[in-house]
């Protein structure tokens, strides 16, 4: 029985996190500017395309709006975790990484929301235009997801998207690799020893986690990277107009030259 009421609270994360993902905050914010995204720049409802049409102010809120969504979103199922899975199995640590699945589905909320899924439905993928408009492209909400499993590795890929934005000076390059990064920073013990699996709220909740027992938990570490290696690909695949768009300008550039 016990088991059947993990399986439906690790479900319950899912459907917050997804929930969560839905809330669309440059959507919202543009309708109360009475500015349509949908017919500027990239036509996405993500912060980039935000700040593009409305200005930095606004640009910078609902990118700040879209990480906290997905930080309240892991937040939220650490709550419930507490009070439920962590009572059932109090030496499951390995259910851990259960959480987190909460901030996963905020990304796929985000990125792939329920509009989404009905004009998919609808349409199939003869509007692809209409469809990758649909959602954000994922990179605020990762790096809310990130704060809540890692503060300190939230702040580290904050650093790197910011090096490669001034050396570059394009988001999308920025954003795509720093999530390409991301996953590998997950088996840096000096990084991780305190704040891995763990947040502001609840971080003595997971003391076993010390320098002595981190090979002994290295499946927890493995399974973060899973997780982070999936928010990372659908990061990418949101940005695969992006991709091609700089690969036009690489060949143009090198057919002038």
């Amino acid at each position: 029985m016990l088991v059947l009421f993990t399986i439906l609270t690790t479900f319950t994360f899912c459907i917050i996190g997804y929930s969560c993902g839905n809330i669309l905050f440059g959507s919202i914010i543009a309708k109360l500017q009475k500015t349509n995204l949908r017919s500027i720049g990239s036509g996405n409802i993500g912060a980039t395309n935000s700040l593009r049409a409305m200005g930095k102010t606004i640009g910078l809120i609902v990118m700040l709006l879209d990480a906290i969504k997905a930080y309240l979103a892991v937040i939220i199922a650490w709550t419930i975790y507490l009070f439920t899975i962590n009572k059932w199995f109090p030496k499951g640590h390995e259910l851990y990484t259960m959480v987190y699945l909460a901030g996963i589905c905020a990304i796929i909320g985000h990125c792939f929301p329920i509009t989404y899924l009905f004009n998919l439905i609808r349409y199939g993928f003869k509007k692809q235009k209409t469809l990758m408009s649909i959602g954000g492209k994922g990179m605020s909400c990762t790096v809310g997801v990130i704060a809540a499993i890692n503060p300190f590795l939230a702040v580290i890929l904050i650093i790197i998207w910011l090096t490669v934005f001034l050396i570059f000076k394009k988001v999308s390059i920025g954003s795509i690799c720093t999530v390409l990064f991301t996953p590998s920073f997950t088996f840096i013990r000096e990084i991780n020893l305190q704040y891995l699996f763990g947040n502001g709220l609840y971080n003595n909740s997971l003391w076993f986690i010390i320098n002595d027992s981190y090979t002994a938990n290295i499946y927890l570490f493995v399974g973060i990277f899973m997780l982070l290696t999936i928010s990372s690909y659908i990061v990418v695949i949101r940005h695969i107009s992006n991709i091609k768009k700089i690969i036009e300008e690489i060949k143009i550039e090198a057919k002038s030259k």
